[in-house]
Parts: C-alpha cells; sequence; structure tokens
C-alpha cells in the first residue's frame, strides 16, 4: 500500500518578524494634522533608538524627533512619539522611521508611510 505523505504546512511569518520596523500609526494615504501621533513596533536598536522624520512634498525635511522602543534592550517593542510640524498649505509628505548605526551612523533599517500633510 502506497500512502500519500501529509505535508504539514510551513509556519507563516507574521509582518512583525518580516520588518524591522512597522508602522501602524498613520496609515499611508493618511491626512495628517499637526501634531502627528506615530504609532509603530520595531526589531531591537541600538539603545532601543529611534528616529522619526516628516518630510513635505520636496522631499525636505520639516520635523525629527527621537523615539524609544519600548521594550527591554535586545527586544522587539512598539514605539509612540507625537511629531509637531509645520505647512503652509495642503500638500504630500512622507513619514519615514529608521534605526541608526552605532558604528558608522548609516541607517539601518527604514519605514515610510506616504501622508497629507495639511496646516
Amino acid at each position: 500500500i502506497t500512502s500519500t505523505p501529509t505535508l504539514t504546512p510551513e509556519p507563516t511569518a507574521t509582518i512583525f518578524e518580516d520588518e524591522a520596523i512597522v508602522i501602524f500609526e498613520p496609515g499611508s494615504g493618511a491626512i495628517v494634522t499637526s501634531p502627528v501621533r506615530v504609532v509603530g513596533e520595531a526589531a531591537p536598536a541600538f539603545e532601543q533608538a529611534l528616529v522619526v522624520q516628516i518630510a513635505d512634498e520636496s522631499g525636505a525635511v520639516i520635523a525629527t524627533v527621537p523615539a524609544q522602543i519600548a521594550a527591554d534592550l535586545g527586544h522587539r517593542g512598539p514605539f509612540v512619539v507625537d511629531v509637531s510640524f509645520t505647512v503652509a498649505a495642503e500638500q504630500p509628505g512622507r513619514i519615514s522611521v529608521f534605526a541608526v548605526s552605532a558604528r558608522d551612523g548609516g541607517l539601518t533599517h527604514l519605514s515610510s508611510v506616504e501622508v497629507t500633510l495639511k496646516p
């Protein structure tokens, strides 16, 4: 008697395991006003430190603030930060969250969302 082997499905990875930094809020395409609350989750970073930046439609950085991963060193965890910005008119923008290398200051991980910035 020949039997067909039963295949065990491989565990499916969640977005949290696949991405070093995930931005939950605001979502892509959101219309935001100042201050905007940026909420997400990140893999461990040097000293659990992240940087949140907002860029306007020309790509100019109009806000930069630090954020902390709320987890013990070496562990993935949530982050929440309110970022104030100023724009003269409604325009497309980008919110970026990244970690910086302790070794050379370069970006180690980056996540961003496209938003509409409102005065």
